[in-house]
């Protein structure tokens, strides 16, 4: 039973890391003669990367602690129905994330990385400037997806950019 889970868990994880890849990789449109590079990009996308494996690493111990829980014969009902809760709201928090962060990219930054612990959401943004309106529309995103009494802290870092022609 608990081999099943797991495996259904990391398909699941799988399918929508590949989700979030495609809608990530859009086709840009190449006939701007001027194309933006960033230099410093990949060292500061290789660190969000890393968080956010931290983050699904942390979480996935956790599913596993749950999901021992609710193979446990010894469990009582209640606590196999609290372990079930837990994880279906651990899920719905990483998906709330995902999707806020697909926003906050689509809005023009280079990469976000959205964290939620608890009512505490602290969002990460790599943008070549930012602004104070640029941080309300952020937070507003935050609260509409995470609800109006979340405390929203944001951080950015600045990417190194220059201009290429072509």
């Amino acid at each position: 039973m608990i081999k099943r889970n797991q495996v259904s868990l990391i398909l699941l994880t799988v399918i929508m890391m590949l989700t979030i890849y495609y809608i990530r990789t859009t086709p840009s449109d190449e006939s701007v003669t001027d194309q933006v590079v960033t230099t410093a990009n990949l060292e500061n996308n290789q660190e969000y990367v890393s968080m956010r494996l931290s983050v699904e690493e942390e979480r996935n111990q956790m599913i596993l602690v749950f999901q021992d829980i609710i193979g446990d014969s010894d469990s009582s009902l209640e606590e196999k129905t609290l372990a079930i809760n837990a994880m279906q709201e651990m899920v719905r928090t990483s998906e709330k994330e995902q999707l806020l962060e697909m926003e906050i990219v689509d809005y023009g930054y280079y990469d976000a990385f959205v964290h939620s612990n608890g009512n505490q959401i602290t969002v990460k943004i790599l943008t070549d400037e930012f602004s104070a309106s640029e941080a309300n529309e952020i937070i507003k995103m935050t609260m509409i997806e995470f609800g109006a009494d979340a405390e929203v802290t944001i951080k950015y870092d600045t990417a190194e950019t220059e201009v290429v022609n072509n």
